[in-house]
């Protein structure tokens, strides 16, 4: 080999070594880019998780929020009820007492009779009685509203009042439920069906509402 073939070869082998390591350079570089898109990729993609993760509490907490204060207008709105129906006895009772010796001569009136046996309970709102010849006892159901829930839940107490109160029991019973609203007129003529007496307020006091050839019901 001449001394010009050896440069030759020298220089040949030089420049190959340089394009090998040209390209070898560009494909790191390609490797590295798309590491970097990999990389960046992965972040977004956790960036998205991580506010995923953030909305998925905040909707909890929201959830959480929300059923509290769902309670506690439960809470609320039962406390309303549960004053509405003492302030519904408390204004229905009295008048119911006063009808009572007005129409049917009740000597004696009892306001919130309760009594348990054998495990089971009854309350009474009011009952009035009257002894002698007449021997009747009349047991007052005070409801905000008339409707077929109420009429059911009274013809129930008349049914177990007995069982209940057996220094009663030879005393013929009737029953009366006062009310605060009876505009639904179909329970209301359930409840004279069923011969039940209902009295409603009238001017801040109660008043009798009773059909033509009514007959109230003696249980």
């Amino acid at each position: 080999m001449t001394d010009q073939e050896l440069r030759d070869l020298v220089g040949a082998l030089a420049t190959n070594t340089e394009r090998m390591r040209q390209e070898a350079d560009e494909r790191q570089r390609q490797a590295d880019e798309r590491q970097r898109q990999a990389d960046e990729r992965q972040r977004q993609a956790d960036e998205r998780q991580q506010k995923a993760d953030e909305e998925s509490h905040d909707i909890k907490e929201y959830r959480r929020e929300t059923d509290r204060i769902i309670r506690e207008l439960g809470r609320q709105i039962g406390g309303l009820g549960n004053k509405f129906g003492s302030f519904t006895e408390s204004l229905a009772l009295p008048s119911a007492e006063r009808l009572l010796r007005e129409h049917f001569g009740v000597e004696a009136f009892t306001a919130y009779l309760r009594r348990t046996r054998n495990g089971n309970h009854i309350e009474v709102d009011g009952f009035g009685f009257n002894n002698g010849e007449r021997n009747e006892g009349y047991i007052v159901e005070v409801k905000s509203k008339l409707d077929d829930r109420s009429i059911e839940q009274t013809l129930s107490i008349m049914e177990r009042f007995r069982s209940f109160f057996p220094e009663f029991a030879d005393k013929t019973l009737y029953a009366i439920l006062a009310v605060a609203e009876a505009t639904n007129n179909d329970a209301l003529q359930r409840a004279f069906a069923s011969g039940l007496y209902v009295i409603r307020f009238h001017d801040d006091l109660m008043e009798f509402l009773e059909p033509e050839n009514f007959i109230a019901r003696a249980f």
